[in-house]
């Protein structure tokens, strides 16, 4: 097939069309050479969104948030839980400034676990036995 550029060489052209003829072929280069560059642009990002995707999978395979006793517990790859109570709300690690009298808190939204501090062994032996 015949470019724009070959099939009007043919023809008696007057200077004014012999110039659009040239502004359209720059144009048809610039675009031929950003649609490369936007193809070269896909294909990174394919293989940043496959990365991205391997480690999604990874993470939610190997740890897992578990809400119990209207808290969160990460649960490890291993099976076991961490020690540690997150906000349901703001997933943020709580704490408790007198396990004997106060339950959990979370400094960021102010949210109250349910349970006292002391409660959190016997808690997660029930979570262990329940999942």
């Amino acid at each position: 097939m015949k470019s724009l550029t070959e099939i009007l060489s043919g023809l008696p052209v007057n200077a004014v069309l012999r110039e659009h003829v040239g502004i359209l072929k720059e144009a048809a280069e610039k675009m031929q050479k950003e649609a490369i560059e936007f193809k070269e642009r896909i294909l990174n990002l394919e293989k940043e969104n496959k990365h991205l995707k391997e480690e999604l999978a990874k993470y939610s395979e190997t740890e897992q948030m578990i809400k119990y006793k209207g808290a969160l517990f990460l649960k490890k790859s291993d099976g076991t839980f961490e020690d540690v109570v997150y906000c349901p709300k703001c997933h943020n690690a709580t704490f408790s400034f007198e396990p004997s009298v106060f339950p959990f808190s979370c400094e960021a939204c102010n949210w109250y676990s349910p349970f006292k501090g002391h409660e959190l062994p016997r808690i997660l032996d029930e979570l262990k036995k329940s999942v």
